[in-house]
């Protein structure tokens, strides 16, 4: 059964019990009622009154008050049988009688003294209250049917209401359990169903915030799950490059170091020429476990580095003479336009990035002496763009984005032809990640450009 028509039932039930509750009433209790209270105010007045002077000769009454008389009562009237006494009791000494007489209406009677000619009483009326009792029920139900009639649609517009109310908030509760925070109560009330109104926003409202931190922190976790499981498969590939890297140069020493000891080698100039194979595989090797201590000293750092003030100009300046050797054996030119600025970084890891980048530019000019590098930087908000440009051969676009990855190689014969290690580039991303600078690799016209971004100082 729906709530309206129990709040309905309920309420008529309520009014109907109050209706009949007051009829009941006025027919059981309210006679007695009036009776004990003319019997406090007949003893009140027997105690004031003195009887030996109020003695009649005859036939007489003397009223009391305007309900109230004093009455000599004959013998022959108490003996006539059609005057009854329906009920005689003792209170407080005094004796009380309700006396019906044939003709007239019922008597409360106290006698106050007997002889042998009747008796002499105060007489109070009661018929008087016996009608009062039947009009009082003839008007409760007159009262109590035109009531029904007009609390029907009262009641029946209150449990609307309440329902309506009730109906709101029972819905407001389900869209919190189908995890809808979206539906707000307003139910413009200041009574206790607005309370509950704004308890259940408030409780929609935490749990919509805890719920987006627990989606936010599964988020989180997902990432940092996610992050470990490639930190794990990265540091597996790692190991397996490694392990290759090492082992095709120590396959092919063995194998020419076997030749050579099996006297295989026919002339000088071929036991010199697997010697020298030799030689540059271990030369290779040593490069590649120089890298790999770079990286490990890099990977140290970046845990804990401080950035510092310096001038950028002179600083990368210094780095390119250190491969002045190498400008001058390869003929290459060198176009150097960085102005002077103050920057904000750390020297230390910009030192690695600048030498990586720079020996990795000249690795990849021609050999014929037409090798050109462009050392350029432009201005771009807060930050400084630093370009490394050669004129080498260009990266294929299917494998640019690749490069970056530790011993990525295109091509293992030319990253031999050029004495690449796989790692360089490797380090550069990680240590331009860690100062938070912006970096990418775009093939040009006719060479390769790598670039990043550097803090200025303020």
């Amino acid at each position: 059964m729906k709530i309206i028509y129990k709040i309905f039932f309920f309420t008529m039930l309520l009014i109907i019990s109050t209706i009949t509750f007051g009829i009941l009433s006025n027919k059981l209790f309210l006679n007695s009622y009036y009776v004990a209270l003319r019997e406090k105010d007949l003893m009140r007045i027997a105690s004031t009154l003195d009887t030996r002077k109020l003695i009649p000769v005859e036939k007489k009454s003397i009223d009391i008050d305007d309900e109230t008389s004093y009455h000599f009562i004959p013998r022959r009237m108490l003996e006539d049988t059609r005057n009854k006494t329906t009920k005689a009791f003792k209170k407080n000494n005094y004796e009380f009688e309700i006396l019906r007489f044939s003709r007239g209406p019922t008597w409360l009677k106290l006698i106050i003294r007997k002889t042998p000619e009747g008796q002499y009483a105060l007489i109070t009326p009661l018929e008087q209250v016996e009608n009062a009792v039947e009009v009082s029920n003839t008007f409760y139900v007159y009262v109590g049917l035109i009531s029904l009639v007009f609390s029907i649609p009262l009641v029946m517009i209150f449990s609307r209401y309440l329902s309506k109310k009730i109906t709101l908030i029972n819905g407001n509760i389900k869209e919190i359990i189908n995890l809808n925070f979206s539906e707000k109560l307003d139910l413009h009330t200041r009574d206790e169903f607005g309370e509950t109104a704004n308890n259940l926003n408030l409780l929609s409202q935490t749990l919509e915030n805890n719920l987006q931190n627990l989606k936010n922190m599964n988020v989180e976790l997902q990432q940092d799950i996610d992050y470990e499981r490639k930190k794990d498969q990265d540091t597996k590939n790692f190991i397996t490059a490694i392990t290759h890297e090492l082992k095709t140069p120590i396959t092919i020493m063995n194998t020419h170091a076997e030749f050579i000891a099996g006297g295989y080698a026919d002339t000088v100039e071929e036991l010199q020429e697997y010697a020298g194979e030799i030689i540059n595989e271990g030369q290779h090797m040593t490069k590649l476990i120089d890298s790999l201590l770079v990286l490990l000293k890099s990977s140290s750092l970046l845990h804990e580095f401080q950035y510092e003030v310096f001038e950028l100009r002179e600083f990368i300046n210094s780095i390119l003479l250190k491969y002045k050797v190498d400008f001058d054996a390869k003929n290459i030119l060198l176009d150097f336009n960085v102005p002077k600025i103050m920057v904000n970084s750390n020297r230390t890891l910009l030192l690695q990035v600048l030498t990586n980048l720079i020996s990795n530019a000249i690795s990849f000019v021609p050999d014929d002496g037409t090798g050109i590098i462009r050392v350029h930087s432009f201005s771009k908000g807060n930050y400084l763009t630093i370009e490394i440009i050669n004129n080498g051969p260009l990266i294929p676009e299917e494998v640019i984005d690749k490069i970056w990855k530790p011993f990525f190689k295109e091509d293992d014969s030319r990253s031999r032809k050029y004495g690449g290690t796989g790692l360089g580039l490797a380090i550069v991303k990680g240590i331009l990640e860690k100062l938070n600078c912006d970096s990418g690799v775009v093939n040009t016209e006719n060479g390769v450009k790598f670039w990043f971004d550097i803090e200025k100082a303020v």
